[in-house]
């Protein structure tokens, strides 16, 4: 019976992880989505829908270039102008980098 409790307490501590890890993620993708709607309002402008693509808030192609720079070097993660005008949002310009991550 003994035996028993380490490997009850070893699958416990695993699983503790695996949700840790799995809140962390999350938390790490909402950040990262609320970095890029904070550049998103800085670079167009206070009144820039976040629902609304990069071009119908007024951007423009070197807007979209200086939005790329600035993501690089606030974030690390190179992202393409052209993502950034195709976009339907931002928080699928967010998904877009985030998928681009994993690969």
């Amino acid at each position: 019976m003994a035996m028993i409790f380490p490997v009850l307490a070893a699958r416990r501590a695993a699983v503790t992880v695996e949700v840790i890890g799995r809140w962390c993620s999350v938390s790490r993708e909402v950040v990262f989505t609320e970095e890029l709607a904070a550049l998103w309002k800085e670079m167009l402008g206070d009144e820039a829908d976040l629902n609304t693509g990069f071009i119908s808030n007024g951007g423009d192609s070197l807007q979209a270039v200086l939005f790329a720079d600035r993501v690089f070097r606030l974030t690390g993660r190179e992202l393409d102008y052209l993502e950034i005008l195709e976009a339907p949002d931002v928080a699928a310009l967010a998904a877009s980098v985030r998928a681009g991550d994993r690969e």
